[in-house]
C-alpha cells in the first residue's frame, strides 16, 4: 500500500504552444497558392539546394513562378515541409 503526500496535480501554469506549421493544397496545380496555416518567415528551396525565395511573415506562395517539381520550405521555426508542384 502507498500513500500520496501531495493531492497537488497541476501547477497552474498554462504553457501555450505554437501551432505546428502546416502547407496546404500539396500537392499544388502550378498556377495555383500554397496556404500556410499561420504566418512565418521562410525560404523556399529546390530539391538541388538552390534558394528560390524567401518572404517573412507570409500566409501564402505564388506557385505561378514555379515549374514543375518538388520544393522545400524551410521556415524560421525550423519546419522543413515538402511541396509538389504539378
Amino acid at each position: 500500500m502507498y500513500e500520496i503526500a501531495s493531492t497537488t496535480l497541476a501547477t497552474g501554469e498554462v504553457k501555450a504552444e505554437k501551432a505546428t506549421f502546416n502547407v496546404f493544397l500539396n500537392p499544388v496545380t502550378k498556377g495555383n497558392t500554397l496556404y500556410f496555416n499561420r504566418a512565418q518567415d521562410y525560404e523556399l528551396y529546390d530539391m538541388s539546394g538552390k534558394l528560390i525565395g524567401k518572404e517573412k511573415n507570409a500566409l501564402t506562395i505564388e506557385t505561378s513562378k514555379l515549374s514543375t517539381g518538388v520544393y522545400l520550405i524551410k521556415t524560421s521555426e525550423g519546419y522543413l515541409k515538402r511541396v509538389i508542384v504539378k
